[in-house]
């Protein structure tokens, strides 16, 4: 049969049986793949109208372009949330939202959030293309909130006031450093008001420094 095979985690069946286009597909079981980056792969064997069980690898590289990794969404002032006669504090609701603008899957493993916040990448953390990672506070009121799961937990706040935000590869180089504000001209609705900063752009800067980046 055919090996249709995708490395950007996504199915190579699609919801009714057919042929996903992110498919790659081969009929020579002699197929040799030479990968030079990371990449979330995802395989099946299709023969004569029936599809083969998934099978997924993730293929992990050292070394890593991360210019297409971008900080997306800061939410540092959110509201408290009333939930059933209680209070969820605000501080419990922040969270920081990272996205792969491109078109490779990238090996996170052994970066770190540090100065506002406190995080690190676990080992195998692989990020395929156009996917999100989100870190929380609370990861539990984050579900609460919105009803989804964080992919981790960092420790400390962020600053109501504003503060700088750094994100370090294992080396400890900066992949991406801003400094975000709750001064004018940057976006009030993010000062408790309900609001998070989001990127203006769909594919972001990878280093945010300017309001009008928000």
């Amino acid at each position: 049969g055919a090996l249709c095979y995708t490395l950007n985690g996504s199915d190579p069946r699609l919801t009714g049986g057919e042929v996903s286009t992110d498919a790659l597909v081969t009929y020579d079981p002699r197929t040799v793949l030479r990968l030079r980056s990371s990449a979330v792969m995802k395989a099946r064997i299709f023969l004569d109208g029936t599809w083969s069980a998934l099978l997924h690898l993730d293929v992990i590289s050292e070394e890593e372009d991360f210019s297409k990794l971008s900080i997306t969404e800061l939410h540092y002032h959110p509201p408290e949330l009333p939930v059933d006669g209680d209070t969820i504090s605000g501080k419990d609701l922040e969270f920081i939202e990272l996205k792969n603008t491109g078109d490779v899957a990238l090996n996170l493993s052994g970066l770190s959030l540090d100065s506002a916040v406190s995080y690190e990448f676990p080992e195998h953390t692989l990020l395929a293309p156009g996917q999100f990672y989100v870190i929380a506070s609370k990861p539990s009121a984050f579900y609460l909130r919105y009803g989804l799961v964080a992919s981790g937990n960092y420790k400390k706040n962020l600053s109501n006031g504003g503060e700088e935000v750094l994100l370090a590869d294992q080396n400890g180089v900066p992949l991406i450093r801003f400094t975000y504000s709750d001064l004018s001209p940057w976006a009030q609705e993010a000062d408790g008001y309900g609001y998070s900063l989001v990127s203006a752009n769909d594919f972001p800067n990878s280093n945010p420094t300017l309001y009008s980046d928000w």
